[in-house]
């Protein structure tokens, strides 16, 4: 999320007419930065582990066991997206294609560029977007819903065309996948059903996806949902940038920052033209169970900082720790 579209929540009258006002006090700890330098820019943003594609090595990473690691020591091009499976398998896609990387064997090329793809194993996934051929389940070339076994496409069904879909399968082997910010569909069963027609004010665009249990977790830029059937409840609204757990016990984590100008005689507008820098940011992680939430961890960076913040990309499990992706893999501390 960029954070001209945090401008845009923000007052235009605190950048000309109030002061500053101070970072809010935490009662959580600092999150803890642990000594690996990483560039995350590509990550699995639906695995509970941190999974990324690190350019300097020019290999897909994963931290496990407070070790960052190379589930397979296998140059990759640099992906535009990225899956990692359970056993270190994983799936990119690079350029007009996908390369699918099994664990021990020789990897294979597909010429489908999907809009977004994922799945439960190497054997069993799936992927939407535009198919140039006929493929099993459709006669002629277009946008489909593609069900991947054993590394051979096995059935596809027709879907809207779209060049922004958002997929994921859940634990239950469901597939959800957006109509870009229009509509969240539903398959199971051989069916394809709309369980969800998206409007500004109850959802916009998914971010992404995280897995559930048997559903899942949507990820906005304004809330968070559970998603599951066919039901879809609000569990918290607010600055996301990401969440993971179940609906019963999640973690998410939010942002917030004050801006100055540099130029105190600029007005802004409704169209930014007057440069500004950051007083000061912040991320705070909370946890909440049953209901109840607890602030568990933060970072806050002012503009005296000799080190800016790092923009925190993910957040994953690593057994029972907590911990965070951006040019640091960061932990939440305890007290």
């Amino acid at each position: 999320m960029s954070r001209n579209h945090f401008l845009f929540l923000m007052p235009l009258a605190c950048l000309v007419g109030c002061g500053p006002r101070a970072a809010p006090q935490r009662d959580s700890p600092e999150f803890e930065k642990l000594d690996h330098a990483l560039l995350a820019h590509v990550y699995d943003p639906v695995s509970s582990e941190l999974a990324w594609y690190d350019p300097d090595r020019g290999r897909v990473l994963r931290y496990r066991a407070g070790q960052v690691e190379a589930p397979q020591d296998v140059a990759v091009t640099a992906p535009e997206a990225l899956r990692v499976f359970a056993d270190g398998s994983f799936v990119v896609a690079t350029g007009q294609e996908l390369q699918l990387w099994p664990l021990g064997s020789a990897p294979t090329t597909w010429p489908y560029h999907p809009d977004s793809f994922d799945g439960l194993s190497m054997d069993d996934w799936w992927f939407v977007g535009w198919v140039d051929t006929p493929l099993p389940g459709i006669s002629e070339a277009g946008p489909a819903l593609c069900h991947v076994v054993h590394q051979a496409v096995a059935d596809c069904v027709p879907f809207i065309p779209t060049s922004s879909s958002t997929l994921a399968v859940a634990g239950d082997g469901s597939v959800y996948v957006t109509d870009g910010d229009k509509a969240l569909y539903r398959y199971a069963d051989g069916r394809l059903t709309n369980i969800w027609s998206f409007d500004s004010v109850s959802m916009s665009a998914v971010i992404k996806f995280r897995r559930s249990g048997a559903g899942l977790l949507a990820v906005t830029s304004s809330s968070v949902y559970a998603i599951e059937e066919a039901t879809h409840p609000l569990l918290v609204g607010g600055r996301i940038l990401d969440a993971l757990g179940t609906a019963g016990d999640f973690y998410y984590l939010t942002y917030d920052y004050e801006q100055a100008l540099l130029d105190p005689s600029c007005r802004p507008s409704l169209f930014p033209g007057c440069a500004t820098y950051d007083l000061w940011s912040q991320y705070v992680l909370f946890h909440v169970v049953g209901g109840r939430q607890t602030e568990v961890g933060h970072q806050t960076c002012t503009s005296k900082d000799s080190e800016l913040c790092e923009y925190l990309r993910n957040i994953g499990f690593d057994g029972s720790d907590v911990v965070l992706l951006s040019t640091h893999i960061r932990r939440v501390a305890s007290k």
